[in-house]
């Protein structure tokens, strides 16, 4: 993690899209809350995401990424 720094991802609306909503990479200080996600289905997962761990899709897809401690 760490390409990345210090992102929040927070109070979007995503709806009528394939999972993952949200895919976040190599973030270092990472926040993602108070999202609403109204997904429909899935696609294929890329052999490039398969490589680094994702076997399933999520409503939010996270890849070598740390949080951000609460209260920073």
């Amino acid at each position: 993690a760490g390409a990345h720094r210090n992102i929040t991802i927070a109070g979007n609306t995503v709806r009528r899209c394939a999972m993952p909503g949200i895919l976040v990479t190599s973030t270092a200080g990472l926040r993602v809350e108070n999202n609403t996600l109204e997904l429909s289905g899935s696609r294929p997962i890329p052999e490039r995401l398969r490589h680094a761990g994702v076997t399933a899709w999520q409503p939010v897809v996270e890849v070598n990424c740390d949080h951000q401690s609460p209260g920073r």
